[in-house]
């Protein structure tokens, strides 16, 4: 992109803060990982003069994973804790940071 002149911006991210297992296969993630990404991410955004980073999932969604289709509630895991609330609506360790580059972002 650079090299054409545009810009780059996140439409869509995020990162896991709980375990979960997606058609038997166990993936590993933590509070702490997922305030890694987001610190990684939005410092590579900051530094770059990204536009914007959009983190796909605002609050988990555990309690609607039961609602999907059957058909899609598999890979619908991979998504459901990259909010960076709780399903409760508490706050997790990587919304400070987010909360941070946007109070910094603003003039």
């Amino acid at each position: 992109a650079r090299a054409f002149g545009k810009q780059i911006a996140i439409a869509e991210s995020g990162a896991m803060s709980r375990d979960v297992s997606i058609f038997g296969m166990q993936l590993p993630a933590s509070d702490a990982d997922q305030t890694a990404f987001v610190s990684g991410l939005l410092d590579h955004a900051a530094r770059n003069r990204f536009p914007f980073v959009v983190n796909w999932v605002a609050i988990d969604f555990e309690p609607g994973l039961r609602r999907l289709p059957r058909s899609v509630r598999e890979i619908a895991k991979a998504w459901v804790y990259t909010g960076l609330e709780t399903a409760d609506g508490q706050a997790k360790p990587a919304l400070s940071v987010w909360d941070r580059y946007l109070a910094a972002s603003r003039p």
